[in-house]
C-alpha cells in the first residue's frame, strides 16, 4: 500500500515538473512579439475574470494615460468598483472586454516596443451583452527586469464612450 502510494506521489511530481518544463520552454523560446500578445491576453482575461490586480499587473509602476489623469492606483481602484458591479441574481460581471487579435500590431525594437490594437466594452443589460465602446489603444513598452510592461499609453475612441459602459 505504502509503495503505491508512493508511486502515485512520484507519478504526481513528475507530471507536474513536465508541465511547468514544457511551460517554461515554451516561454523561453517564444519571441518578444508573442509574449506581448500573451500580456495584452493576460490582462483581457483577468479584466473578464474580475481581477483588477492581475489586469493592472503588466502596467508599470509610473505608467500614465496620455489625456487624462490617471494613473495606475486610479485605474486599479476603478477596475475594483467594476469587478463588484455583478448582476444580482447570477453574480455574472457586468462589463467584458474583448481585444481583437486580428487587428493587433506589434514592433519590437531591442528593449521597447509599440503596441496598437482594437478592443470593445460590452455591458451586460437585460441579460444581453450590448457594445458600450470600442478603442484603439496605442502602447508604448518596456523590457525590464520582471519582462515586458507598459509605461505609457493613449487611446481613440472608435465608437460609443468609456460613460457608456
Amino acid at each position: 500500500m505504502l509503495a503505491m502510494l508512493g508511486k502515485i506521489l512520484l507519478a504526481a511530481v513528475v507530471l507536474a515538473l513536465l508541465y511547468f518544463g514544457v511551460g517554461f520552454v515554451r516561454y523561453a523560446f517564444a519571441s518578444d512579439e508573442t509574449r506581448i500578445r500573451w500580456l495584452v491576453e493576460g490582462m483581457e482575461e483577468a479584466y473578464n475574470a474580475g481581477r483588477p490586480g492581475a489586469c493592472v499587473g503588466p502596467l508599470a509602476k509610473d505608467w500614465h494615460h496620455d489625456g487624462y489623469s490617471i494613473d495606475r492606483e486610479m485605474l486599479l481602484g476603478a477596475l475594483f468598483q467594476m469587478a463588484h458591479e455583478r448582476d444580482r441574481e447570477t453574480h455574472e460581471l457586468l462589463s467584458r472586454v474583448e481585444v481583437d487579435a486580428r487587428a493587433m500590431t506589434i514592433r519590437v525594437d531591442g528593449e521597447h516596443a509599440t503596441l496598437t490594437a482594437e478592443a470593445q466594452f460590452s455591458r451586460l443589460r437585460a441579460g444581453k451583452w450590448e457594445v458600450g465602446w470600442r478603442l484603439r489603444i496605442e502602447a508604448e513598452l518596456v523590457d525590464g527586469e520582471d519582462g515586458w510592461e507598459i509605461v505609457e499609453s493613449r487611446h481613440l475612441d472608435l465608437a460609443g464612450t468609456q460613460l457608456g459602459r
